[in-house]
């Protein structure tokens, strides 16, 4: 996986992950998060979360990847 930086509405540059399908459902798969500030993954983060906080970056911009998915924040190869 890598990631896409992108501007949020407020000119936040925020991170989005760029993954192939396979990688997606292993994600999926594994209840696993992704965190739009610092680009890291988190696990055990509902499908659907919304503003965890980041273990990593203390941040609450951890989201679920089908959230992601849902919010077009996903970019698949």
């Amino acid at each position: 996986m890598t990631t896409q930086p992108f501007q949020s509405r407020n000119g936040e540059t925020l991170l989005k992950p760029v993954l192939t399908e396979e990688e997606y459902r292993s994600f999926q798969n594994e209840y696993a998060g992704f965190c739009l500030a610092c680009g890291e993954t988190a696990y055990n983060v509902e499908p659907d979360a919304r503003r965890y906080v980041c273990e990593t970056c203390s941040k609450p911009k951890v989201y679920g990847f089908e959230e992601l998915l849902l919010m077009n924040l996903i970019v698949l190869q």
